[in-house]
């Protein structure tokens, strides 16, 4: 049992160029193909991405101050007028335009 060598051919320049040429045809038409549907998916996930950016925002905004913050802000001095009793709030509103007048 001998075996024969297999025969040996040469490539030329224009083998090496037409099966470059098919190759890098075939890649781009495969590329236009996914170009679209790449392009799609992104614009899909674009929008989502802008549209939980502004739910996020809008929740975010609408969120009330912290407690610390309410107490101080909102409170004040309508609070404590509450809880005195009519005498009580005009003898320190009496103390207090007397200090201001000994100034």
């Amino acid at each position: 049992m001998s075996k024969t060598p297999p025969q040996q051919t040469r490539v030329s320049l224009n083998d090496l160029e037409s099966r470059f040429t098919s190759l890098q045809n075939n890649l781009t038409g495969q590329l236009e193909e996914r170009k679209q549907s790449l392009v799609a998916i992104a614009g899909g996930v674009s929008v989502v991405v802008l549209i939980l950016f502004f739910l996020l925002g809008r929740r975010s905004g609408k969120k009330k101050t912290t407690v610390v913050e309410q107490g101080l802000a909102s409170k004040g001095g309508f609070a404590r007028a509450k809880k005195l009793s009519p005498k009580r709030r005009s003898e320190i509103a009496r103390e207090g335009a007397l200090a201001k007048q000994a100034k």
